[in-house]
């Protein structure tokens, strides 16, 4: 089977769709050309993540990774997200994605870490840069 239980559950069941109006924090990463384009949003209260929803242009792991994570990050602090937010992290916890689908799991993560970086500077709040590996790291470039 190419998919386990829990990607499965996550794709055909996914939660967290859709997009919060005004949002604290958005971030979209991903390109056409290569396949997925991932948009975040989240709500933030005293550095509380209270909700996070997701909207999803590609196949069935980039769903699942988004629905997975966005369940993951709330309640937990924008520094906790940020742990969460981390490919190895979310493949690891889907119990292993096709390496073929790596990928979306990265796409997911800049997704999140993007959205935080974003309430950061809507806020003030002070980073290191270094903290956010923004920027599609998986091939050399695509055509849009």
């Amino acid at each position: 089977m190419l998919y386990n239980d829990v990607i499965l559950e996550n794709f055909l069941h996914p939660k967290n769709a859709g997009e919060i109006e005004n949002a604290d924090g958005t971030g979209e990463v991903g390109s056409i050309g290569c396949g997925d384009v991932v948009r975040l949003t989240i709500r933030v209260e005293d550095d509380i993540i209270t909700d996070a929803k997701f909207a999803v242009f590609g196949g069935a792991a980039a769903l699942a990774c988004a629905s997975y994570i966005t369940n993951a990050i709330k309640n937990k602090t924008t520094e906790e997200a940020l742990s969460i937010a981390s490919s190895g992290e979310l493949d690891r916890a889907l119990g292993g994605l096709p390496a073929a689908r790596l990928k979306s799991a990265v796409f997911v993560c800049e997704a999140v870490q993007a959205a935080i970086k974003n309430y950061y500077d809507k806020n003030g709040i002070g980073y290191d840069p270094f903290d956010f590996a923004l920027g599609c790291s998986i091939c050399d470039g695509c055509e849009e």
